[in-house]
């Protein structure tokens, strides 16, 4: 019996042996799966942020469009503004030229005006001189006319 004993008492050591085995892998059991959540949980915010990376590379991608489309309008727009500024500058130089023109002309008239001036002045000056001679002349022709018209009588 003893033996029997024995047996059962090293069976028994066997029996608890085991189930602290058991027990061990029970908590590393629970610990992997514990480790399992936590991955699992893990791989969904990995899903999530991937989705979201997504997500922003595509809106990445139309922001890229949407600035090449504005590039596109800004250099239309300059090109538009340095043909203005080309006008603009031509308008000015025409500007310059008549105004030079305009002031060239003024001075030819006031010129002509002048010239006018003296020469009508000078006409003026003739016309008197004439005039005083006709007086003289006139003055020496009726005396004669005078003396004519006795002789003729």
């Amino acid at each position: 019996m003893q033996a029997l004993r024995d047996e059962l008492k090293e069976k028994d050591d066997e029996l608890v042996k085991s189930i602290e085995k058991c027990n061990v892998l029970e908590g590393t059991l629970r610990s992997r799966e514990e480790e399992l959540e936590v991955s699992r949980g893990v791989e969904a915010q990995c899903s999530d942020i991937q989705a979201q990376v997504v997500e922003l590379r595509m809106q990445l991608e139309e922001s890229q469009l949407q600035l090449e489309g504005l590039n596109g309008e800004i250099v239309e727009k300059w090109s538009e503004l340095e043909k203005a500024k080309s006008f603009r500058l031509d308008a000015l130089r025409k500007l310059e030229i008549l105004e030079l023109a305009n002031s060239t002309l003024r001075s030819e008239r006031e010129n002509d005006q002048s010239t006018t001036k003296a020469k009508e002045d000078r006409l003026e000056g003739r016309v008197g001189e004439l005039e005083k001679d006709n007086i003289l002349l006139h003055d020496h022709v009726v005396p004669l006319e005078a003396e004519k018209a006795q002789m003729l009588m």
